[in-house]
């Protein structure tokens, strides 16, 4: 009887948890990449991959074929970082977090 209670407790106190997690993030904040066929985005890639780099151009394309935005891609030694430019980053880029 005491393994029941056990269990029941356990599966309860994971849904619960479970629960919490999910309604948290369910809108919480919306992101708008694109807004009637214009963005303010750009897509960052990690210039030494190659594999970043057609991802990125992929993504390109299919936030195109959603939003008729075109995005810009960059790789992330030909442009700094610009704090009033929103990005999308792919793959291990030189943007960081930067420490104070």
């Amino acid at each position: 009887m005491k393994k029941v209670w056990l269990r029941v407790l356990s599966l309860s106190l994971s849904l619960l948890c479970l629960v919490g997690m999910v309604s948290s993030c369910a809108g919480a904040f919306p992101v708008t990449i694109a807004k009637d066929g214009e963005s303010d985005y750009i897509i960052v890639y990690d210039v030494d991959d190659s594999a970043a780099a057609v991802a990125a151009e992929y993504l390109a394309k299919e936030l195109e074929k959603l939003t008729g935005a075109d995005i810009t891609v960059e790789d992330d030694k030909s442009q700094e970082a610009d704090k009033k430019v929103p990005e999308i980053l792919v793959g291990r880029t030189n943007r960081g977090i930067e420490l104070e």
